[in-house]
């Protein structure tokens, strides 16, 4: 009877994903603790060159499915920005009896907050033969992501560089597949459209070398983390270096979400990101201000990351041993981004994720000045129910042209109000 009751907690656990999008970073700046004695990682079958493992790439993450402990299929967020693998909710270690050996802090995204998190070690992660057996990783002592309301994706922990430092990776985002390879198997050579980067390689984390043109002509140079757990195009930690700082036009905000909370910063444009000789100009950039008793440290002197809104124009190979980065372009790689013109930050709510609430709203936005507030629940979008929606599709939508109206009903306390907006650009 115990076991059929945890087998139907365990399902109710894994509810199947729900699309939606809200722009995230992922992005664990370091952790307070020794190197872990045993890490092997995913490996590859001794009969194999390599090993392809399909993912969805929804809302500009890179989801996995894999099966946890030999018992529980789940869904993971692949985050070569994330040093180690993190169980976001301990509940599903517990009801698998699953043992904790020690009690670690971690410091949070918001650059301040510590966080409890506790070791397990021996577990497994599969995907058909491609498997990770005997891992240690860590289980949070408390869900503090909260992917369900923020993101409505039911995603419940993050694979990070232990389980692949040790190989070569190719993401092929149009093919939604990421290719392992064996590191003595693999050869660029032949390999066409592909350009050489070197990167340095940090406590199993990607980092190179660019350059940053500022809106007053300055060319500056930086170090960016490469993280596929970002769904944020490009990050700058304001007064990483001398004469980076938030643009003056630059518009205060929530930017994302990560461990500890949410990331509060400014969103503005920089004139343009080189990248030897790819190039992305008026891109708009999220600037993050540093805790100024931040041991800096734990960044690796890095000015920033590039999350996948960037990394996805791109087909993409890490060499972890090599210390290399290749980049093939797809066609107009630096055309066409799109991003909101609203204000408007919605997260999902309900158990099934089928509601929305306005979680924030940035001042003098066209969501603000129509009269949304925080709090209020969307009835209607666009003369349709909001239950038809998924999250993705209202935020793509939020992302349409300048001049695009917006028509939506909420429900305020026991009032129900018809607003009305049209996007614009915010920056």
């Amino acid at each position: 009877m115990v076991n059929e009751l945890k087998s139907k907690r365990i399902l109710k656990i894994c509810r199947p994903l729900k699309s939606t999008f809200l722009t995230i970073a992922i992005c664990l700046c370091g952790i307070s603790m020794p190197l872990m004695a045993q890490v092997f990682g995913f490996k590859i079958p001794e009969s194999r060159k390599k090993v392809e493992l399909p993912f969805q790439f929804k809302n500009g993450f890179i989801i996995l499915d894999l099966v946890f402990d030999n018992k529980v299929p789940m869904k993971f967020i692949f985050d070569t920005g994330a040093e180690y693998t993190i169980i976001t909710q301990k509940e599903i270690p517990d009801i698998l009896g699953i043992e904790y050996t020690k009690e670690y802090r971690i410091m949070g995204s918001d650059m301040k907050t510590e966080l409890v998190a506790y070791l397990a070690r021996g577990v497994s992660f599969s995907h058909k033969d491609f498997e990770a057996y005997k891992q240690d990783i860590f289980v949070l002592k408390e869900d503090y992501f909260h992917f369900d309301e923020f993101t409505g994706l039911n995603i419940y922990g993050i694979i990070g560089a232990n389980f692949f430092r040790n190989l070569v990776l190719e993401i092929n985002y149009k093919r939604q597949i990421i290719t392992f390879y064996r590191p003595d198997q693999f050869k660029i050579q032949n390999r066409k459209g592909f350009s050489e980067f070197d990167i340095s390689i940090y406590r199993g984390k990607p980092y190179l070398n660019c350059e940053l043109e500022i809106l007053d002509g300055q060319v500056l140079p930086i170090k960016l983390l490469i993280d596929t757990g970002a769904s944020l195009g490009l990050l700058l930690h304001s007064d990483s270096t001398g004469i980076l700082q938030t643009p003056s036009n630059a518009i205060p905000g929530h930017i994302g979400n990560g461990l500890g909370g949410q990331l509060k910063g400014f969103l503005g444009r920089v004139n343009r990101l080189q990248l030897n000789e790819f190039h992305f100009d008026s891109f708009i950039t999220s600037f993050q201000e540093i805790n100024e008793t931040l041991d800096t440290s734990l960044l690796n002197s890095r000015n920033g990351l590039i999350g996948n809104p960037l990394l996805s124009r791109f087909t993409i190979i890490i060499d972890y041993i090599r210390n290399k980065m290749y980049l093939k372009p797809i066609y107009k790689y630096n055309k066409g981004f799109t991003y909101d013109r609203s204000g408007l930050n919605l997260m999902a709510d309900g158990d099934f994720l089928e509601s929305f609430v306005v979680h924030n709203v940035i001042s003098n936005s066209p969501a603000d000045l129509a009269g949304l507030r925080k709090g209020d629940r969307l009835i209607s979008f666009n003369r349709l129910g909001a239950r038809l929606y998924s999250l993705s599709r209202i935020n793509a939508i939020l992302r349409k042209k300048p001049g695009k109206k917006i028509r939506v009903k909420i429900r305020r306390g026991e009032e129900k109000i018809l607003i009305k907006f049209a996007l614009k650009d915010l920056v």
